[in-house]
């Protein structure tokens, strides 16, 4: 019963986030001050970044398999880097 409970709590969790990066993204269409527009963008990309990197801690965690966890590593590696360009 803990482990269903902390895995709901993980999930609310992710999907708030979710919901509060694009609630972000409607915002920034909405509002026309320059300053809070690029405040908005700037933390839907941080909650973004935020998401993945806990992706790929997990993966890195919980995969027995080598190889699979480098290559999962990588990936997320790479998706690091491309929100961060982007």
């Amino acid at each position: 019963m803990r482990e269903k409970n902390r895995l709901l709590k993980i999930g609310l969790t992710v999907a708030l986030l979710i919901v509060a990066a694009f609630s972000c993204k409607a915002l920034s269409y909405l509002i026309d001050n320059v300053f809070l527009n690029r405040l908005l963008n700037f933390v839907r990309s941080f909650i973004y970044i935020g998401l993945v990197a806990a992706w790929g801690v997990s993966a890195n965690r919980r995969v027995v398999q080598s190889q699979v966890r480098l290559i999962l590593n990588w990936v997320s590696l790479i998706m690091l880097f491309w929100l961060t360009v982007r």
